[in-house]
């Protein structure tokens, strides 16, 4: 593919990011209050998606959370990988749903493994993981068996 698309590592302040103004993903509150709590626990972990230029193709809540943490802020230097070309629009549309769709589903048959406090009597079925502020997981069973 003469055009195809790479990435390399590369390092920029917050304040250079350039959120998209077009981007689709919205957080609740609920759902940005998890985002810090994780941030808290886990530091930076997953590096932004950005072009040369620093415009941002993935992580405008992560982004929109930590400008306003103390530990990072403006001035913090974070990780990024770069396109190696700017990406058409139709390009970032496309990233931007294959990046938060493309990501697999839970094995529900491994669940009660890996949680096996909650599992007793329970079966596992589309449940929904919820953080408490203790930063322990829990599982919400939406039924029983």
């Amino acid at each position: 593919m003469p055009n195809a698309i790479t990435w390399k590592n590369g390092q920029r302040k917050l304040s250079e990011l350039r959120p998209w103004g077009k981007n689709p993903r919205e957080t609740t509150e609920e759902q940005a209050r998890h985002l810090q709590i994780s941030i808290d626990t886990f530091n930076f972990a997953q590096p932004f998606l950005i072009s040369e230029e620093s415009d941002l193709y993935d992580g405008h809540q992560r982004l929109s959370i930590m400008l306003d943490m103390s530990e990072y802020g403006p001035d913090y230097v974070a990780d990024v990988r770069i396109s190696s070309r700017l990406l058409t629009e139709d390009e970032r549309r496309q990233l931007v749903i294959r990046l938060h769709e493309n990501t697999g589903d839970w094995d529900w048959d491994m669940m009660p493994k890996i949680f096996p406090a909650n599992a007793a009597h329970l079966k596992f079925c589309p449940v929904m993981l919820q953080f408490h502020y203790s930063g322990t997981l829990t599982l919400l069973v939406l039924s029983r068996n």
